[in-house]
């Protein structure tokens, strides 16, 4: 039996301060009890693919997508089905069409990654029910939902859910920063003695130095300040990127629009390769990402990420400057 002093499901006061700040900010329902401390979202997903899982059961996964879900559910002998998405998220009438026999969806309605979009609210609605009627689990990773810069975050498909099929993980790494590997699941009330049990096997507990630490800094409000202030620094430096973009690179990168998110996509001119620009901004020092590594499929157009949240607005501006001067 598990002895009360392991806590597999986490810290009870930190439990409680994320059940107040999720049903607040992110418009959840649930209780301390559904909340299940883990080392981070992969772990999420692992304990997940675990618990709800068969080798060969098949999982919905957004085309291009997070490359982390691809390797952690096929790792756990999940056959991925690539989803297309667009600027309204998940295309979930083509997972219908084309993948009818999923017993898992990962999505992150919130911020689609890479590409940005929000799954639109009639999408949500049509997931929701067509998950209910078939019996399918949905893991929501809203890793970005406090990155969100014109509008409140808009609410998650776990508040939304009136039958039970929503797993929601949430992370801190990204609020906080990258090392700090911490975050939460948010499971329906019939899953919490399978994930306790999965949860002690796995390692037995989180970290508890860390979990005093944050239920404190949660509870005296100074989270909640500190996203004020990361939300604002992080639309500074989106903005910063955006007009150095259009000032110096207008006919060799279209920008994608997001209000949300630490990343913009770059659609590329066509005289352009998506190895030929990560090659220059390396030269500079400049980080990026290519589109194509988060694609299942040949992309159909080539694109590159660009961060923004580790730089200040002198640095982005800077940066692609002299990348416009490298630029044929």
């Amino acid at each position: 039996m598990i002895g009360q002093v392991n806590e597999p499901f986490g810290f009870r006061p930190l439990r409680q301060a994320i059940s107040d700040y999720v049903k607040t900010t992110r418009g959840l329902n649930c209780t301390e009890d559904q909340i299940l401390i883990v080392n981070g979202t992969q772990q999420a997903m692992n304990l997940t693919a675990h618990v709800l899982l068969q080798q060969g059961d098949e999982i919905w996964l957004d085309e291009p997508g997070y490359d982390g879900a691809l390797g952690a559910f096929t790792a756990n002998g999940a056959k991925i089905r690539p989803v297309v998405s667009d600027k309204y998220g998940m295309d979930i009438a083509y997972g219908i069409r084309h993948w009818p026999n999923a017993k898992m969806i990962f999505t992150a309605p919130s911020h689609q990654f890479p590409l940005g979009g929000t799954l639109s609210l009639s999408r949500r609605i049509a997931l929701l029910d067509w998950a209910a009627e078939n019996n399918v689990w949905i893991f929501e990773d809203d890793y970005n939902s406090e990155f969100r810069y014109a509008a409140q975050p808009i609410q998650a498909l776990q508040g939304l859910d009136q039958r039970e099929r929503v797993i929601y993980a949430g992370t801190f790494s990204k609020m906080m920063f990258p090392e700090f590997r911490l975050g939460f699941l948010v499971i329906p009330k019939s899953l919490i003695e399978p994930f306790k049990l999965a949860k002690y096997y796995a390692d037995t507990r989180t970290s508890y130095l860390e979990q005093v630490t944050l239920a404190a800094f949660i509870s005296d409000g100074h989270y909640a300040r500190h996203v004020r202030r990361v939300r604002k620094a992080c639309y500074e430096r989106q903005s910063a990127l955006i007009e150095a973009i259009q000032l110096y690179l207008p006919d060799s990168f279209q920008i994608e629009p997001s209000d949300s998110g630490i990343h913009i996509v770059c659609w590329l001119a066509e005289h352009l390769t998506e190895s030929d620009i990560v090659a220059k901004c390396r030269e500079i020092g400049l980080g990026v990402q290519p589109l194509s590594r988060y694609c299942q499929t040949d992309s159909i157009k080539q694109a590159i990420l660009l961060g923004f949240a580790a730089h200040p607005p002198s640095e982005l501006v800077e940066g692609i400057r002299k990348l416009a001067q490298i630029i044929p």
